[in-house]
């Protein structure tokens, strides 16, 4: 039923976007007399005028184990205790949610966290920016559930993040704390995986070019992705490319490909992971020049990256193996 409840209100959402109040009323109506009803719901369900009226707001707890439940007990624990509106707030309480309850129990949230998030937040201010309105565009692959999504909308003015993620009930998570900490009419989340939408948004989004891209995705596609963006023109000239876990796991080819591409400057920022302080990752930094040719920019990377790449997909498949075989850690 939390999850239920959860994609309600990001079908909700979507039908505000495309003007259907009328179908979004309905439709919590229904929630409400099924008992799917929280925090989200309740303000949605002002927003369209429906009649006021005690409508009890509560959302059940998975049982450890089922589908999604860390996902869940997160936003659940962001509902109960960050302030609806405050987009720092909610980013606060992510993070304590993966720090003090998941960390202690030796599970893990994979966001973009701490001093992560510092590394994401600081590149981001000197993204170029289009328009007269001065639009700082973002695009992201891989929104998880949409901290970072968050983050970056709200660290700096004008800032509008469009976001890919593959698993839709991460979406309907995504959407629901976007629109809890106030953001969801500058964060945009599409569910698909990044071969299908990215080529999509070359064809449809041709108006909007990034001034900045962060890869949080699985590390093999970084290259992959990045070339499709480089090809269909949707990059900005001087945009900021920040790359999440380009150690650990890794992302060989694509470190190669942006240091020996021609057509970045690139910095390795060296960063403790996310609640785990004895550990340490790199996130990548490059900014993107392209003045030169397409073949230096899309040279093979030698036999021994390759193999390193090779390596480094084969580690990241065993740690996110949900209890198949002993697994591996960061």
């Amino acid at each position: 039923r939390g999850l239920h409840s959860v994609a309600m209100n990001a079908k909700v959402l979507r039908l505000f976007e495309v003007g259907k109040v009328d179908s979004a009323r309905m439709e919590l109506q229904a929630a409400a007399s099924a008992g799917m009803f929280d925090k989200i719901s309740k303000a949605l369900w002002h927003v369209c005028g429906a009649p006021v009226q005690h409508v009890p707001c509560a959302m059940r707890l998975p049982a450890f184990g089922e589908p999604h439940e860390k996902e869940l007990r997160l936003l659940a624990h962001v509902l109960q205790h960050a302030q609806m509106g405050d987009a720092a707030s909610v980013c606060q309480e992510v993070e304590r949610f993966g720090r003090e309850i998941l960390a202690p129990a030796g599970q893990w949230l994979k966001i973009a966290g701490a001093e992560k998030a510092d590394v994401l937040v600081e590149a981001l201010r000197t993204a170029p920016t289009t328009g007269r309105a001065g639009i700082c565009w973002v695009l992201e692959v891989g929104t998880y559930c949409g901290y970072s999504a968050v983050r970056m909308a709200m660290s700096r003015p004008n800032c509008h993040v469009v976001s890919i993620e593959a698993d839709p009930a991460c979406v309907a998570i995504a959407r629901s704390i976007a629109a809890f900490a106030g953001l969801s009419h500058v964060v945009t989340v599409w569910t698909g995986h990044s071969q299908d939408v990215l080529p999509w948004l070359s064809m449809t989004n041709a108006a909007t070019r990034f001034g900045a891209l962060f890869l949080d995705q699985r590390g093999a596609r970084f290259s992959t992705d990045l070339a499709v963006l480089e090809a269909s023109g949707l990059l900005l000239p001087g945009a900021v490319v920040i790359a999440d876990n380009v150690l650990k796991p890794g992302a060989p080819a694509y470190l190669w490909h942006m240091v020996y591409g021609g057509d970045y400057t690139t910095h390795i920022v060296s960063v403790k992971e996310f609640a785990m302080p004895d550990t340490e990752d790199w996130m990548s930094v490059s900014y993107y020049h392209p003045l030169h040719p397409e073949i230096l920019r899309r040279a093979t990377p030698p036999l021994v990256i390759r193999r390193l790449e090779w390596e480094a997909d084969r580690i990241r498949m065993r740690a996110q193996a949900c209890g198949i075989g002993s697994g591996v850690g960061f």
